[in-house]
């Protein structure tokens, strides 16, 4: 007459210990996460919790003015794919060139 199993509360049930995210990769708990290893690889020891907005905001902004750049080299290459030449001549331009991209004498500059 009595079940043994559990009334109500299956495996999906939002309240049997699983969590709901947001959805997408880095809409949920690992955002401050990702955060807090970029501080640390630029040497920071400690991060106020009231700083992740402002971080989130800086970097979204720079992300849309690489990639605002890159969209404008596709339309002057008359290309529809980013490749990584791309992505570096833009950071390069913008005064920000990555290690182990630098061009040596041998190599000319690709534009």
């Amino acid at each position: 007459m009595f079940s043994t199993r559990s009334q109500g509360r299956g495996k999906h049930h939002p309240s049997s210990g699983r969590r709901q995210g947001l959805g997408g990769k880095g809409l949920g708990l690992a955002q401050p996460k990702r955060h807090r290893r970029l501080a640390r690889r630029g040497g920071v020891k400690r991060i106020s919790a009231a700083i992740y907005d402002d971080i989130r905001g800086v970097v979204r902004s720079r992300l849309e003015m690489i990639l605002k750049e890159c969209a404008f080299l596709l339309e002057y290459k008359q290309r529809q794919t980013v490749t990584v030449t791309d992505v570096v001549f833009v950071l390069r331009r913008l005064g920000t060139p990555i290690w182990g991209f630098e061009p040596t004498g041998d190599q000319p500059i690709k534009a």
